[in-house]
């Protein structure tokens, strides 16, 4: 993308929030990708602490 922007990257949490309009978000909420399960693996070298720009979540009907 021209200045290297991207549209698709890098969403707010608050904006990512409203696919959830109507359902009770399950703990841990609206997390970082790579914050889910950090349990799943460690880091790839030199990447720790980067950010994805990719949020998750888990909801039921309220």
């Amino acid at each position: 993308m021209p200045g290297g922007r991207s549209h698709h990257g890098h969403a707010q949490p608050e904006r990512f929030a409203r696919f959830f309009e109507g359902l009770e978000v399950v703990g841990p909420g609206i997390v970082a990708a790579e914050e889910r399960h950090p349990e799943f693996g460690e880091p790839v070298p030199g990447q720790e602490g980067v950010h994805s720009g990719a949020y998750v979540a888990v909801a039921r009907k309220a």
